[in-house]
């Protein structure tokens, strides 16, 4: 058990050169040898919101609020992941079903977060206009998108993956 704090030590200082690839390494090293030293789950948090992978990263920092809710940073850190969005319930309430549904190579024209995670929604008019379900509250009628056109909820990942992931 006294490895785990060695790895997430060691992804501190990887985190710091910004090389995502150790520090996932080392987070994921730490977690296999401790699930319940919940720094593994922060520099696992960490990097994959380094590199982009947004959802999977707010459930890293989730599961560090639920781990350790005493601990504010791991509060803070989910709040900045979430955004705006960020509310109380949010913060601990995990995925539904519907926001487990990934949609792959597909990029939200307001957020530009991708893939799309959740429902996914279709212009009924133009087929190259998606939106998240994040967005559809706020003003979905940017980048030159007409409010007449009906905004069609898919619930199915209409794209696979083309490859496994490389984060493995």
């Amino acid at each position: 058990l006294k490895y785990a704090p060695y790895l997430t030590n060691r992804a501190l200082c990887y985190s710091r050169l910004n090389n995502a690839e150790k520090v996932l390494k080392d987070a994921l090293a730490s977690i296999e040898a401790d699930s319940n030293w919940v720094k593994g789950y922060y520099y696992k948090g960490k990097t994959l919101k380094m590199l982009n992978c947004k959802q999977e990263a707010i459930d890293c920092y989730r599961k560090c609020c639920q781990m350790n809710p005493q601990q504010k940073i791991y509060e803070q850190v989910l709040k900045e992941c979430l955004g705006e969005n960020a509310t109380s319930s949010n913060l601990t309430t995990s995925t539904t079903n519907n926001d487990e549904v990934v949609h792959y190579g597909v990029k939200c024209d307001v957020c530009n977060c991708c893939p799309i995670v959740g429902i996914r929604y279709k212009c009924s008019q133009y087929s190259n206009y998606d939106l998240c379900s994040k967005c559809l509250p706020s003003n979905p009628n940017q980048k030159n998108h007409k409010e007449t056109h009906a905004l069609i909820p898919h619930k199915q990942s209409m794209v696979q993956p083309t490859s496994t992931s490389a984060l493995g």
